[in-house]
């Protein structure tokens, strides 16, 4: 009877761990490095990843090390976006396979700078009648030539 239960314990074993087994990674991971152009690692970079594998867009940020992973990930082909704020925004395409971690290190540089100025206004309306005024005081009325009498 003995014999019997571990038969049939090591034969429930065995089929568990062929059921484990057989479950293999259904993702893959896109991992990176975000540095400047002077070499210093970017902390707080915005990395966003598009693809048509995946529902909408997924978004990480790097580390303080500049260190960013995005685990995951159905198998297909992505685009990735890495922004600073004041840096150049980079864009790259990746293929992420099955199972496997993808790495993607990336160097943003400065941005230019783009300025401009709009003045706006309206030019002043020209002038369509011409009003004077003046105050006379009664003395220089009194000094009037008054020739005639009422």
């Amino acid at each position: 009877m003995s014999r019997q239960v571990f038969l049939g314990f090591a034969l429930a074993l065995s089929l568990f761990a062929a059921a484990a087994h057989g479950q293999g990674v259904q993702t893959g991971s896109l991992r990176g490095s975000v540095m400047s152009s002077d070499g210093v690692a970017l902390p707080a970079a915005a990395v966003e990843v598009t693809s048509s594998a995946l529902q909408g867009k997924r978004t990480a940020s790097s580390d303080v090390n500049g260190v960013y992973v995005l685990a995951n990930l159905p198998p297909g082909p992505y685009t990735i976006t890495i922004s600073k704020p004041g840096l150049a925004t980079v864009t790259r395409n990746a293929a992420v396979p099955l199972g496997v971690t993808v790495t993607q290190d990336v160097t943003l540089a400065v941005a230019s700078v783009v300025e401009s100025v709009v003045v706006e206004g309206t030019a002043p309306s020209p002038v369509k009648e011409i009003q004077t005024s003046a105050n006379v005081r009664a003395d220089e009325i009194n000094l009037l030539p008054m020739g005639r009498t009422p």
